[in-house]
């Protein structure tokens, strides 16, 4: 009716918990159809819209980049999904100067995961600001790469989240990673004095 669209947020979302083991197919399925083909479907359309200045903003989870715990194998699997999808539409509309971005919210209070939740207070302990994010501060980010500020950027993932540092309360020991006392160093470890003898700190360098 307007003749043309200016604007797309994909910010559909469910959320399950099942393990490699007893995941369903057909759940697996369900997740990945509103997650990832869902957005794909709307940003087709979106982009037939469009001209230049056009925006697509995903939202996505910071569960895409950190797997803290079991039962994420679809939902991780899925919002991880979404990144590469928001790089290649920039890619693709780059030329017409339609710009792609998606944003990880961390712990937010929603009806999906509330602050005064079960597990909230998990959550929170995790954080080095211990308290749930609000709608607005993700509506905040959403305006600014919307508006003229967002023309030249493009590509791009933001996480808003309280937590600091992507492995705060999680063990993110991999093929690179630091040893302190021959052991691993996990993020828990990290904080605990007696883990730490700064000469025999080794750097672990994975395969070259």
């Amino acid at each position: 009716k307007l003749g043309r669209l200016d604007i797309l947020v994909n910010n559909a979302g469910v959320y399950t918990m099942d393990t490699v083991d007893t995941l369903e197919l057909a759940e697996f399925d369900r997740v990945m159809s509103i997650h990832v083909r869902a957005s794909f479907v709307a940003a087709k359309a979106a982009a037939a819209l469009m001209g230049a200045g056009g925006r697509v903003i995903a939202i996505s989870s910071n569960l895409a980049e950190i797997v803290p715990f079991t039962g994420l194998i679809a939902y991780s699997t899925s919002k991880a999904a979404l990144v590469g999808l928001t790089k290649a539409l920039a890619r693709d509309l780059g030329p017409r100067e339609i710009t792609a971005n998606i944003i990880h919210p961390g712990s937010t209070d929603t009806d999906m995961n509330p602050a005064d939740g079960e597990h909230a207070d998990d959550q929170r302990a995790r954080m080095a600001i211990p308290k749930f994010g609000e709608a607005k501060d993700i509506a905040g980010l959403v305006a600014f790469l919307a508006g003229e500020e967002g023309r030249f950027i493009t590509g791009s993932s933001f996480t808003i989240r309280g937590v600091g540092d992507l492995c705060v309360g999680f063990s993110c020991d991999s093929a690179t990673g630091i040893h302190v006392n021959d052991m691993p160093l996990t993020s828990t470890r990290l904080f605990e004095t007696e883990y730490f003898d700064l000469e025999r700190i080794e750097i672990l360098r994975g395969p070259q």
